[in-house]
């Protein structure tokens, strides 16, 4: 949005504080905005910390076309906006150097259906190509570093279990931001993997050589949040009312488009 103020000495000195109209943080510290003839700047920080108090920037723009008598524009933006959208409680951090102090975690909450999504905001110290970040689903291992910079990109993030032979997988999508939000990149992590049954019987799904059997009603959509660590992704899939019948031949998940499965009926027919 845009405020106007109208009312301005040439020689004043402008003083800025963000509160911005979220719980999640708390109120900036005051930062001075150069009105000079002529003074243009380009990503000014201004750090905000937020209830674990782990800070990170927001910028800002200035610019002044020639005079005193010209309008100052101010421009605040977030450099990325995250939102989860996993349903699995997400840390972020900018990636970890050998040679690096720890970074700061951001937490980001699972979302839940129904739930008004709330974006997190997140900075690196500095702008530079190399800058990378990098996450943790569900208390996962931290991921290999992820790029945010390449806009209409899709990301396959693997992350290897703590505690299991299992691995979790997200999506990660970047796009470039329109309207007021055009200087501000959107990072969307989402599952991988959905399983939506669209016939009108129940079915079961299991990954081809593991014993972890779910089961999914008609018309039932849900996220499928790990495999085993193997590289090879095959589901089974076998008719709910057939517990005794033949599981399907696998097939392979990461097959973009159409796959055809044979599902024994228990009556020796398919």
């Amino acid at each position: 949005k845009t405020a106007n103020l109208y009312h301005m000495k040439p020689s004043t000195a402008l003083v800025i504080q963000l509160d911005l109209k979220s719980d999640r943080y708390k109120c900036s510290n005051t930062s001075c905005i150069n009105t000079r003839p002529n003074y243009n700047s380009v990503g000014e920080k201004i750090t905000i910390v937020d209830h674990n108090d782990v800070p990170t920037n927001v910028k800002m723009n200035i610019s002044r076309t020639s005079s005193t008598t010209d309008a100052l524009h101010v421009s605040i933006y977030a450099p990325y906006l995250i939102l989860n959208k996993t349903g699995l409680p997400i840390c972020l951090r900018q990636r970890q150097g050998y040679r690096q102090g720890r970074s700061p975690t951001e937490e980001i909450p699972a979302y839940k259906q129904g739930d008004m999504l709330e974006p997190i905001i997140f900075s690196y110290p500095d702008i530079d190509h190399k800058n990378r970040a990098q996450i943790s689903i569900n208390d996962s291992k931290w991921s290999e570093p992820i790029s945010f910079e390449a806009v209409g990109n899709s990301q396959d993030v693997t992350l290897l279990s703590k505690q299991d032979a299992y691995a979790r997988h997200a999506g990660i999508k970047v796009e470039e931001g329109t309207g007021i939000l055009r200087l501000t990149k959107l990072v969307t992590i989402t599952p991988r993997y959905i399983i939506k049954n669209n016939m009108d019987i129940a079915l079961q799904f299991c990954e081809f050589g593991d014993d972890e059997i779910t089961s999914i009603d008609p018309g039932q959509k849900m996220p499928l949040y790990q495999t085993t660590k193997s590289s090879v992704r095959w589901l089974c899939l076998q008719l709910h009312n057939n517990l005794h019948g033949k599981w399907s031949s696998p097939f392979d998940i990461q097959e973009i488009g159409k796959t055809y499965v044979k599902v024994d009926k228990g009556d020796d027919s398919i």
